[in-house]
């Protein structure tokens, strides 16, 4: 089933400064988002489905981390390097 687009994002990398795609955690990422969704995004072929790969650092922000729901997007950002930790 199309979903019209997903992005899954983040893991806490400390002392890699790299900007280049890490396929391997890539695929890695994937996998573990289709355990947790009981392969919900199982057709996803990262050769011929992904249209971008981004690469990025999550800064901390002042004022506090934001996570809140607008329609169909949850913004959450602001957690460092740490991401979302529950």
């Amino acid at each position: 089933m199309p979903s019209n687009g997903v992005i899954i994002v983040g893991i806490e990398d400390y002392d890699n400064t790299s900007t280049d795609v890490d396929t391997a955690l890539r695929k890695d990422i994937l996998d573990r988002v289709n355990i947790m969704t009981r392969g919900r995004f199982a057709d996803v072929d990262l050769r011929r489905d992904v249209q971008a790969n981004i690469v990025g650092f999550r800064p901390d922000r002042d004022g506090g981390r934001r996570i809140e729901s607008e329609r169909h997007v949850v913004p959450a950002y602001g957690f460092g390097g740490k991401g979302l930790s529950v």
